[in-house]
């Protein structure tokens, strides 16, 4: 994404930006596509389209950000590609993204009815839906609801990150079968293996977890989305002989803690907002996308 980013001069979301450009990678495949390689670029930079170097750059980019991630090449591979030193084929630009993005008519009428109905209070309860349906997957099965992704991401619009959530999911037929989210018991280990069979890193596992900085874990204020959930799981207050302190928190919330991997991310979530923004935004994304079967809109 970074590629991507730095050819076109912009962030890959920006909301003040048309619906079709607002979010970038699927105006990209979409330009990509037409032919149309000058309106990836950024405008303000002078710039030779027709220099082949600048279309590698821009397929390169293209496949980087391939949603599947067995399709998406290794650095090694992105530095032969950029260097000459191999072909770069076409990027599937019918792919996922190219049509599946939420610069759709559709994706803003769902998101301006959810804001209708959704309220500080509802956050929490509305993550935790998607979070637990989206969670039962393991790597080779279907994901979930756009309309429950496109809710958990709405219901953070009152801070932020902004979370541009693809539409287009072939919702299943049958539920799931009981006993496949984690466990409130796991320790850290046992967390971290959970979400690798879900496609998640560490990162993602200790991002993901501060959305329980909402709601009634006692992690700061339970309507506001920010970073105090890492901020207190530093001070470690279940081990504190206050009754009331050591209730807070789940099991595998204290778990992270005691994670070496864990601790570092914990701490610079602790120390920076914007990060653990930026981050869960991402591992939001990986994780309603992760499995998910797609119709054109």
């Amino acid at each position: 994404m970074v590629l991507l980013e730095i050819i076109a001069g912009r962030k890959n979301f920006d909301a003040t930006e048309t619906s079709e450009k607002s979010h970038f990678p699927s105006y990209a495949f979409k330009m990509l596509e037409e032919g149309k390689l000058r309106d990836i670029l950024d405008s303000r930079v002078k710039i030779d389209v027709n220099d082949e170097r600048v279309l590698t750059a821009i397929k390169v980019a293209l496949w980087c950000i391939q949603e599947d991630m067995h399709l998406r090449p290794s650095m090694t591979k992105v530095v032969q590609m950029l260097e000459g030193l191999c072909s770069v084929p076409e990027p599937p630009t019918s792919s996922p993204l190219g049509f599946r993005m939420p610069a759709t008519s559709e994706y803003l009428v769902i998101k301006e009815e959810l804001r209708k109905v959704l309220s500080k209070g509802k956050a929490a309860g509305v993550l935790r839906l998607v979070f637990h349906d989206a969670g039962t997957f393991d790597m080779d099965e279907n994901s979930v609801s756009s309309t429950y992704c496109c809710a958990g991401a709405s219901s953070l619009i009152m801070w932020s990150p902004t979370i541009p959530v693809p539409l287009g999911r072939l919702d299943s037929m049958k539920p799931d079968p009981e006993g496949k989210l984690p466990e409130e018991t796991l320790d850290a280990p046992g967390l971290k293996q959970c979400f690798q069979r879900k496609g998640l890193t560490t990162q993602d596992l200790v991002a993901l977890s501060g959305a329980h900085t909402l709601g009634s874990k006692g992690f700061g204020n339970p309507t506001v989305f920010d970073n105090s959930y890492f901020q207190i799981l530093l001070q470690k207050p279940w081990t504190s002989s206050d009754g009331m302190s050591r209730m807070i928190g789940l099991p595998s919330d204290r778990a992270l803690t005691n994670d070496d991997e864990c601790s570092r991310w914990i701490r610079k979530y602790a120390e920076n907002q914007n990060m653990f923004f930026e981050d869960f935004k991402d591992a939001y994304l990986k994780l309603v996308n992760s499995g998910a079967k797609w119709k054109r809109l």
